[in-house]
């Protein structure tokens, strides 16, 4: 039996705020064996979710809910303490009999414990077949498709630029998720309240320098290209000229 682990709840916590939309978590830890089954048999599709399930003792979960009724079910994966189990869930309500024949499933995948990085992996495989999916079972007992907001554009560069205080930083608003995973690796800090990426100074010259170069490396590997900009230094300001002062006549 694998080790227990205690960190699914902050990893679900981690997790949410990096998905597209709003997501809530709920973490419930299992009394008997049967109870990972409550939400286990409505795991949808195959993959390693409905394969722990069925193989190994999962002593917690985590439901999460967001938009669309859209259901993701987060369980650890067994023998590995460096990932964990996303599964989408199929919806509660009642589309008929037998709405699930022929409806390409959305199978779960397997995600790294950082949370930015699971996130981009699940927002670009998993969400958009599962979103799929539902529209699919909603057409088919005529409920009206889910109109959904355009997709944000996003660029395939990011722009770094280092200001006068030390600082890189880059507008979050056109960034993928995959962008977005990497400079959080690298240990830049969001601040959604100004839809800024920061690397702070405090690592200096040489370690941002460092830093800077893995996120082209990986970037590039994605064909994201990293444009570096300057902000010029302010020139100091000359010093008043110096007024020399008048020599006081001998007295006499």
């Amino acid at each position: 039996m694998p080790q227990s682990r205690t960190d699914l709840s902050h990893f679900a916590s981690r997790l949410a705020p990096h998905l597209p939309g709003d997501w809530y978590f709920c973490y419930r830890r299992h009394s008997a064996y049967r109870e990972q089954f409550r939400h286990g048999q409505l795991v949808w599709g195959s993959g390693p979710a409905l394969q722990a399930i069925h193989e190994f003792v999962l002593e917690h979960e985590v439901v999460m809910d967001g938009p669309d009724g859209q259901r993701l079910y987060i369980i650890d994966r067994p023998l590995r303490r460096d990932q964990f189990l996303v599964a989408p869930l199929a919806p509660a309500v009642n589309f008929g009999t037998d709405p699930f024949d022929e409806v390409d499933e959305p199978s779960g995948i397997a995600v790294p414990a950082d949370g930015a990085r699971a996130a981009a992996a699940v927002s670009r495989r998993l969400l958009p077949l599962y979103r799929d999916a539902l529209d699919v079972l909603r057409q088919r007992v005529g409920q009206p498709p889910v109109s959904r907001p355009a997709p944000p554009v996003v660029s395939r560069s990011v722009a770094l630029r280092l200001g006068s205080d030390g600082c890189w930083t880059t507008p979050d608003d056109a960034l993928s998720p995959t962008a977005r995973a990497v400079l959080y690796t690298q240990g830049f800090q969001h601040f959604p309240n100004v839809h800024l990426f920061m690397l702070p100074a405090s690592y200096g010259v040489a370690e941002q320098t460092q830093r800077i170069s893995n996120i082209a490396r990986q970037l590039a590997s994605h064909g994201i290209e990293v444009k570096l900009h300057h902000t010029p230094r302010a020139a100091p300001s000359s010093p008043p000229p110096r007024v020399a002062k008048p020599v006081p006549a001998p007295r006499r």
